[in-house]
């Protein structure tokens, strides 16, 4: 949904919505508190309990706010103290020799193992994964995963799809998705993560998460 829907056009679930959200939003809720770690730390959590519809939506069911959460490196965990230090190190040994290329690159590096990010996504009518380097992967649970366009100076990021997208159609924005039920229904027909950032933990949380209960808990 859009951000500039405002609360006051949406309204509460009906008891049929409130059915089917309560069925997907905790396997969700439970995916994503399973990316905390000894060594990671939920800095930014965006989705707040306070669930609400659009009431003209183009898809099935529509609500005000999606799953988004950012982790970072906890101070003195291992993984801080093997790979973060050392380059926090670096960098101020480069900047105070006014190294900037180097302080540059080495913070690059940083930001590239230090943090990632999750956005959740249901409903989703476009899936971004058409692009020239995307790459369709295997995880098990997934039904249809995508390693995305990415360069040495861009995290990697992933798209996980759940629902029926061998029915979705290439457009000029990626793949379209076909819903079977009409607009205004209490049906959650997909859901999508996309998780960018730290590509080592990432991999772990791909090989290490149930990711078939979330394909459980859609309403078909």
């Amino acid at each position: 949904m859009a951000c500039c829907v405002v609360k006051a056009q949406l309204r509460d679930p009906s008891p049929e919505e409130k059915k089917a959200l309560d069925k997907v939003v905790p396997v969700i809720e439970d995916i994503l508190d399973h990316f905390n770690s000894n060594d990671w730390d939920k800095a930014q959590d965006y989705y707040n309990n306070d669930i609400a519809v659009n009431p003209n939506p183009d898809v099935p069911l529509d609500i005000n706010c999606n799953f988004e959460r950012e982790y970072k490196v906890k101070m003195n965990s291992d993984r801080y103290n093997s790979l973060i230090k050392p380059l926090v190190d670096k960098i101020m040994d480069a900047s105070q020799k006014g190294d900037y290329q180097t302080t540059l690159s080495l913070g690059k590096q940083n930001e590239l193992l230090s943090r990632f990010t999750v956005d959740v996504y249901i409903n989703r009518k476009i899936a971004e994964v058409t692009g020239k380097r995307s790459k369709k992967i295997t995880v098990n649970g997934v039904p249809y995963a995508y390693h995305l366009d990415e360069d040495s100076n861009t995290p990697a990021r992933y798209c996980l799809l759940f629902g029926n997208w061998a029915t979705a159609r290439p457009n000029e924005y990626g793949l379209g998705f076909h819903f079977i039920h009409p607009h205004k229904t209490p049906f959650i027909e997909n859901v999508a993560f996309i998780i960018q950032g730290a590509d080592d933990r990432v991999q772990q949380l791909l090989k290490t998460i149930n990711w078939s209960e979330v394909q459980n808990a859609l309403t078909l």
